[in-house]
């Protein structure tokens, strides 16, 4: 019944606090026949458009920042790609080619955002 139900949602099961956050991880797999790259850019643009929108609401610093709902390294990895995008776009590239040319930061960003997310949902085990 849950695989019928997650097929049907699709990618909201993906998406945290929708109940569907510990179940089966291989519904990932069924995404972009198996190439987690486009996740990862999606999880790097979600985080930047995030920042982009507590910034638009005044939320530049103390309670209510980034820093509030992620860890500091990943809060400073999605400050630095914003940065990267913004200074792209300063230059004339289209927002395409912004994001391409700062594939490398946003890839690292997803990277520090999935072990992140490992690290929450795993108890840590110790190791004799």
């Amino acid at each position: 019944m849950t695989h019928r139900l997650r097929q049907e949602v699709g990618a909201y099961a993906l998406m945290a606090k929708t109940g569907f956050e510990h179940t089966d991880f291989l519904q990932c797999c069924k995404f972009a026949e198996g190439d987690s790259r486009v996740l990862m850019m999606k999880m790097a643009r979600d985080r930047v458009w995030r920042l982009a929108k507590m910034k638009t609401k005044g939320n530049t610093g103390g309670r209510g920042t980034l820093v509030d709902t992620t860890s500091k390294r990943e809060a400073s990895a999605t400050a630095s790609l914003a940065a990267q995008i913004q200074d792209a776009a300063a230059r004339g590239l289209s927002p395409t080619e912004a994001w391409d040319e700062a594939s490398e930061a946003a890839y690292l960003l997803a990277e520090i955002a999935i072990e992140d997310i490992v690290t929450t949902w795993l108890d840590p085990v110790a190791k004799l």
